[in-house]
């Protein structure tokens, strides 16, 4: 009489962590004979990399082999039931920002959904910042005693006070050019003469008030960043100074 033996059957049960980000191939309950190995394909969606994949609760990431951004798995001489579990992770990069010149400034960021809405804003940034791939970001520059020039990227300036990337899908650099306020320019239109003088004696004897930033009656801009003394006012030590520098009795 002839005894036949059938091979045993196990099974590895193969999974994702989540229903977004990638996912595993074969998937679910997958048999294999006893003693047999079997390989699992494990590919990442759009925007999304492999964090880790675990094999019986274990990190087994150094085992992966990798072709691009998508990963494989192989269980070898299979004995005994096993569990596979992919784990993935938005992917980010990284948007900087190198400041040229010699003024200062601060950076908000602000996320945008695809209709442009603002979803997320972020203020007084020093970059570099992290950014979702695919993201929308719009990124305005605050300057600090200074006037804001624009932005550099790839060679091109842009004067405007704001700029925006859309569907980020690697890192980004871009240079924000600031020029320092003069001290004594208290109308900030870059230069210093018998305007801003006669503005220092209107704030000094309270013909002008108001906030640190306000505008004259022209329209000029007046800050206290053109304090020359660190009072943080604008007072009779600016008027003199101003008319000293008109006069030639001292140089800027």
């Amino acid at each position: 009489m002839e005894v036949g033996f059938a091979p045993v059957s196990l099974h590895i049960e193969a999974f994702t962590d989540s229903d977004i980000g990638g996912k595993i191939s074969p998937s679910g309950k997958v048999a294999v004979n006893c003693g047999d190995e079997k390989s699992f394909t494990i590919t990442p969606d759009d925007c999304y990399i492999i964090k880790d994949v675990l094999a019986d609760g274990k990190s087994v990431m150094a085992d992966i082999v990798f072709n691009g951004d998508v990963g494989a798995y192989t269980f070898s001489d299979v004995r005994e039931k096993h569990a596979l579990k992919a784990v993935f992770a938005l992917r980010t990069f990284t948007l900087d920002v190198v400041t040229e010149g010699d003024g200062t400034g601060t950076f908000t960021a602000e996320y945008l959904d695809t209709d442009g809405n603002i979803t997320e804003t972020l203020s007084d940034l020093m970059p570099p910042i992290a950014v979702s791939c695919g993201s929308d970001v719009k990124l305005t520059a605050n300057p600090e005693c200074s006037d804001f020039v624009g932005w550099i990227e790839d060679g091109n300036l842009s004067g405007t006070g704001s700029m925006t990337w859309e569907d980020i899908r690697s890192d980004k650099t871009v240079t924000a050019a600031f020029d320092l306020i003069r001290r004594g320019d208290v109308n900030r239109d870059g230069n210093i003469d018998l305007k801003d003088v006669i503005l220092a004696v209107q704030i000094a004897v309270g013909a002008m008030t108001g906030p640190t930033v306000r505008s004259d009656d022209s329209g000029a801009e007046i800050t206290v960043c053109a304090d020359i003394n660190g009072d943080k006012r604008i007072g009779l030590e600016e008027a003199v100074y101003d008319l000293k520098l008109v006069s030639g009795m001292e140089e800027y």
